[in-house]
């Protein structure tokens, strides 16, 4: 979605078909809490028209993520979103986003963080993480952490890190992600990713496993 999903974008979007939630770029939070704030903070820029949307942020530093989260609540966005997914190389070999899979003590710190961060902007919002079914092989173990970090959202792209989009999404796996939710967190809501192309496709997923969405 970065240098994508901007606010011209999500209003042309808009003018279409409204769509239930937006989500922003993903922001950088280590840029955003850098002197180089300026260049980092339109990944942010919003118009009140696109609503309920959601900021997505990544980084390294948790206590980055703490400042920018208490700040950007203040500026209305609905939920904030954690990328644990992106697989982009220059991304991962700096520890952030899909790298977190196999840092989960981390992966934690950032999750704390950002919802202390939130607690603290003195406004509640929803708290999510996007990620994949594991680094280099499958690894639902993942999955299970993540459940039990009292998310109110988690979207899952149904590939692995390594595999990025080069091979079709695992979707035989949401069944048994379905079970871990509704075994350790069942008040989170679950988000299946991957290979969606159409409304149709969408609902037939649905009907196939009740109780989850797919965008």
């Amino acid at each position: 979605m970065d240098d994508v999903t901007d606010t011209v974008f999500r209003r042309i979007v808009a003018q279409c078909a409204p769509p239930d939630l937006y989500f922003a770029e993903f922001m950088n939070v280590d840029g955003y809490c850098s002197p180089g704030k300026h260049k980092v903070s339109k990944k942010i820029k919003k118009t009140d028209s696109e609503s309920p949307i959601f900021a997505q942020l990544w980084g390294k530093n948790p206590d980055n993520y703490y400042e920018t989260t208490k700040e950007i609540v203040g500026f209305g966005f609905n939920g904030v979103d954690l990328n644990m997914g992106c697989p982009v190389k220059a991304v991962v070999k700096n520890g952030c986003c899909s790298a977190l899979i196999n840092h989960r003590d981390e992966a934690k710190e950032i999750i704390d963080a950002t919802r202390h961060g939130i607690e603290d902007s003195g406004k509640f919002v929803p708290l999510s993480v996007k990620t994949r079914v594991g680094w280099n092989a499958v690894d639902l173990s993942w999955i299970e952490f993540l459940l039990h970090q009292n998310l109110n959202m988690l979207t899952v792209h149904l590939r692995t890190a390594k595999e990025q989009s080069k091979v079709p999404a695992h979707w035989e796996l949401m069944s048994d992600i379905k079970k871990l939710r509704d075994k350790i967190a069942p008040d989170t809501l679950l988000i299946g990713n991957g290979d969606v192309e159409s409304l149709a496709q969408a609902k037939g997923l649905l009907a196939n496993r009740r109780g989850r969405r797919c965008p």
